[in-house]
């Protein structure tokens, strides 16, 4: 079925009391494209074109070498990826990286486009499948039927990052089934995180598979559905997919940090937080995956965590208020 110069997210996923102290506060930092990326705008491959009134870039044909834009490169609303001659498999950074400050996004990733990334440490940042963010309180909106491998060769695995800073709606629907494995890291298929009051409202039909080995305390989430809201983000996650997640026996996790479950929902409000779940999944032993769900109240102290055997079909809700 059809559907249709970067900065790199900085976060270390511990979700610690400082995490949480400074919730609201997003960290991005600058990383330099890749001379051999795609940029819309500027390469034949991903032209832009002005349709409804509204800039879309459309890229297909060679994309191989990733696909990337951000301020400073040609502006776009919406970008289109499809008709690939081949995998998009840069060496080493990410396959789509996509940041946007001056306006809403909006991104469709058509089915028969295959993206394969492993992270080299000898790069600057790490190497996601795609990676999208808005900010300043924009909205970002994600349609993704691609099949993505990332392997986080020791470092972080991450198929699909969606954000929105300062506020905005990050909105990920997801067709494609995502691996993401790595060694002495975490692995997260697929993650919306949002803040200020914005939102994240994740759907996935597609298989999630999330694998971290290694020994010793986790210090970090590992993931099939992971979605974050601060300060007063609300988190929702509708899934009808088979999610798979797989620890080393050695790995242990006490404090929350380094959970690892099927769906994971953290919710942040500063100072404290009253929070609300609920799941509505219909009891399936034989059909059982893991539902982790977790919400601080405040710095340094976890109140809440439930985990369950649930259908793979159902929706899980947090809302944090003041």
């Amino acid at each position: 079925m059809r559907i249709g110069g970067t900065l790199r997210y900085r976060d270390t996923l511990k979700l610690s009391t400082a995490a949480s102290v400074l919730g609201a506060g997003l960290l991005f930092s600058p990383s330099p494209a890749h001379a051999q990326q795609i940029v819309p705008g500027n390469s034949a491959e991903c032209a832009i074109t002005v349709i409804d009134g509204e800039k879309v870039a459309i890229c297909e044909g060679d994309l191989a070498d990733g696909i990337t834009a951000g301020p400073g490169t040609p502006d776009f609303k919406r970008i289109v990826i499809r008709n690939p001659d081949a995998p998009i498999a840069p060496p080493g950074y990410a396959g789509i990286e996509l940041v946007k400050n001056n306006g809403d996004l909006t991104i469709d990733v058509e089915d028969d486009v295959r993206i394969d990334v492993f992270n080299d440490p000898n790069i600057a940042g790490d190497a996601q499948g795609i990676f999208a963010i808005t900010q300043d309180g924009f909205d970002l909106s994600l349609t993704s039927a691609a099949d993505i491998t990332a392997d986080g060769n020791g470092g972080f695995a991450r198929g699909i990052e969606a954000v929105a800073e300062g506020g905005g709606l990050v909105r990920v629907s997801n067709e494609g089934d995502i691996i993401a494995t790595t060694t002495g890291g975490p692995a997260i298929a697929l993650q919306g995180r949002a803040d200020l009051g914005g939102g994240v409202g994740i759907s996935n039909s597609g298989v999630r598979r999330a694998g971290s080995n290694g020994s010793g305390e986790r210090e970090a989430i590992s993931a099939g559905i992971l979605g974050q809201g601060f300060s007063g983000a609300n988190v929702s996650v509708l899934n009808d997919g088979d999610i798979f997640v797989t620890t080393s026996p050695d790995q242990f996790d006490t404090d929350f940090n380094g959970v690892a479950g099927a769906i994971v929902g953290k919710a942040f409000m500063i100072p404290a937080l009253a929070a609300s779940a609920s799941s509505m999944m219909p009891i399936s032993p034989s059909r059982a995956i893991r539902l982790t769900v977790s919400l601080p109240t405040r710095p340094g102290r976890d109140i809440a965590a439930t985990a369950g055997a649930i259908d793979k079909f159902g929706a899980i809700r947090l809302k944090s208020v003041n």
